[in-house]
């Protein structure tokens, strides 16, 4: 019994050390900065920024974007893209779909082909939108105007979903 009380002593102590260590060096460098180019075809929205985090909408979900991580390709899916600049400010746009690279030099690239900040929708167009388009499905025998119209109801919906409107 007493040897287990003492492994724990220094599985405690070497966990303390770890943990100090840890800090020590997260305190003596701030690390590499995560740098975003942001844009559509048509407008550039940031070129090489400096912001401490991103939340992109994946095709496989959303996920986080970090300064030192690993390097990834993803697709996009319509949904919310989150800037986290210096200092804690967030900027939202939704995203019609698209990709983002993130580098191994702690470099992000997003190309979308549109790009809305969240703030320029009309809540009340946007339920009238879903209403034609949920019309239009229900009752096209036309396959392209069906599809079409599924696409703007999914768009639609991860747009209320980001706004926290109820359709």
């Amino acid at each position: 019994f007493a040897f287990v009380v003492d492994q724990s002593k220094m599985i405690r102590a070497a966990l303390n050390i770890g943990k100090r260590r840890f800090s020590s060096a997260a305190a003596a460098s701030a690390g590499p900065e995560l740098k975003l180019t942001f844009g559509t075809p048509h407008e550039p929205i940031y070129v090489g920024k400096t912001v401490s985090g991103l939340s992109l909408p994946g095709e496989e979900g959303y996920y986080g974007v970090l300064a030192a991580k690993t390097a990834t390709i993803g697709q996009l899916k319509a949904g919310l893209v989150t800037i986290y600049h210096i200092g804690g400010e967030e900027e939202k746009y939704f995203v019609s779909g698209g990709f983002a690279i993130t580098n191994d030099d702690s470099t992000t690239d997003i190309a979308v082909p549109e790009a809305f900040p969240l703030d320029d929708f009309d809540q009340e167009a946007m339920k009238r939108e879903y209403q034609a388009a949920n019309k239009v499905f229900s009752s096209s025998n036309v396959p392209e105007e069906k599809a079409e119209a599924y696409i703007q109801l999914t768009t639609i919906q991860e747009l209320s979903r980001a706004m926290g409107v109820n359709l």
